[in-house]
């Protein structure tokens, strides 16, 4: 088996396929073909493999490409174990295969990398269309991931464009009257509390569903929708060290998946443009967060966002006390 591998591998080798078996537990070359005079790589495929997949076979299957590298030829390595073979020669065969690929010399075997079947339609040509096919799709999704995949898509895309640029192509909304009214209030310091919507019938606006002249820190949480997004702006009246604190917070609420990826979408393209807004009324927020539901928005939470616990960079940690003496001196 050595020399053949070695053979195959060799700068002027005709050999196109070789099979291998565990006999005895022992690697064994079974049987070997030729490259057929004006014959492509394909046009031997099935010719050289499809009488060897047999029901309730098992074998190695090394099959010579037309393509080359630095090394020479490029080689498929093939495993094929049918669905009825016994336990044992499915156990051994998966186990082996990998010293059968470092035998013969990974650096001579095509990218596809090790190819499996357990059906002959697996290691047929067809087969093998299939798994390139597969091989260069992109891997399959939820709806979900795609779903989220899109959102990630949008934004980046958001990212690298101006906030100008953005309003003057059209990524942006009317805006109602009650909301342009709540923000010139918030603005004003009347309103501690501001949520904002974006209608999409019968046409893409901006409305307020929720105000508040007052409200608590441990009340933001209150407020936030669990099956829709929303942009919140909030005045945190509270103290600290002492002192007295109204920072603004803009926060943007995104329940997870249980709202129409168009929805989403919009108001994820839309937050560059609500803050535009915002700036133009003369609030600009101390803080921006983004999050998924009400817990994110409790007292706790905030009093982290503004003040994060300080952390001792300098603390020295003692020398531990040798252990003692038994007896005295």
């Amino acid at each position: 088996l050595s020399q053949a591998f070695a053979e195959a591998v060799a700068e002027d080798s005709n050999w196109r396929f070789l099979k291998v078996v565990i006999r005895d537990e022992s690697l064994e070359l079974e049987t070997r073909a030729q490259v057929r005079p004006g014959a492509t790589w394909r046009d031997q495929f099935d010719e050289c493999l499809t009488p060897h997949l047999v029901k309730g076979g098992a074998c190695y299957l090394f099959y010579r490409l037309d393509s080359t590298n630095s090394y020479g030829y490029q080689w498929l390595f093939m495993q094929y174990v049918h669905d009825s073979a016994p336990i044992r020669a499915k156990m051994l065969y998966s186990a082996t295969a990998a010293t059968v690929k470092r035998a013969f010399g990974g650096e001579h075997l095509a990218s596809e990398g090790t190819l499996t079947g357990t059906q002959p339609e697996d290691l047929c040509l067809s087969g093998y269309d299939r798994h390139l096919a597969s091989a260069s799709a992109p891997p399959p999704l939820t709806q979900a991931e795609e779903e989220r995949a899109m959102v990630r898509e949008m934004e980046r895309v958001q990212a690298g464009i101006d906030e100008r640029q953005q309003t003057l192509a059209g990524v942006g909304f009317n805006m109602s009257d009650e909301a342009a009214d709540a923000l010139r209030q918030f603005a004003a310091g009347k309103l501690d509390y501001v949520q904002v919507s974006i209608s999409l019938r019968p046409v893409e606006e901006l409305r307020c569903p929720d105000r508040a002249e007052r409200l608590a820190g441990d009340q933001l949480g209150s407020r936030v929708p669990e099956d829709s997004p929303r942009y919140h702006l909030f005045r945190y009246r509270h103290r600290h060290e002492g002192a007295s604190l109204a920072p603004v917070l803009f926060a943007y609420s995104m329940p997870g998946y249980k709202c129409p990826i168009k929805e989403r979408m919009v108001y994820s393209s839309g937050r560059a443009f609500f803050l535009q807004q915002c700036s133009q009324f003369g609030i600009e927020p101390d803080r921006r967060l983004e999050v998924d539901s009400a817990s994110e928005l409790s007292e706790s939470a905030l009093q982290t966002e503004f003040h994060p616990p300080q952390v001792d960079s300098g603390q020295k940690f003692g020398k531990p006390k040798p252990p003692g003496r038994r007896g005295g001196k």
